[in-house]
């Protein structure tokens, strides 16, 4: 199942995917996927929290990949269990860091 179209809107995600669309913040840019990729290693691959950095975007990116992950996991399975719940604060917690 994916992700609803409204859903991936709301991430300014819609549309075709495309590695890059000159800033103007139409559809998937591979900033994008880096920054979801950073997000997965963060909740559960204890990646390292330096990765923040490398992204493109930076940790503004990597909390737009985070709340995205939320919320089409809780459009995915209806709510989310209590492990998933301090993965995502302990992911949130590292991208705090960095902006400070």
């Amino acid at each position: 199942m994916r992700p609803s179209d409204d859903v991936l809107a709301a991430f300014g995600l819609a549309g075709p995917a495309r590695p890059t669309d000159g800033g103007r913040g139409e559809g998937f840019r591979a900033g994008d996927a880096e920054a979801v990729i950073v997000a997965d290693g963060l909740l559960y691959h204890g990646a390292d929290p330096a990765l923040v950095e490398q992204v493109d975007g930076g940790a503004r990116m990597v909390a737009r990949a985070l709340v995205f992950r939320l919320a089409t996991s809780v459009l995915l399975t209806g709510a989310v269990p209590r492990e998933e719940v301090e993965r995502f604060a302990r992911a949130t917690g590292v991208v705090e860091a960095a902006v400070r």
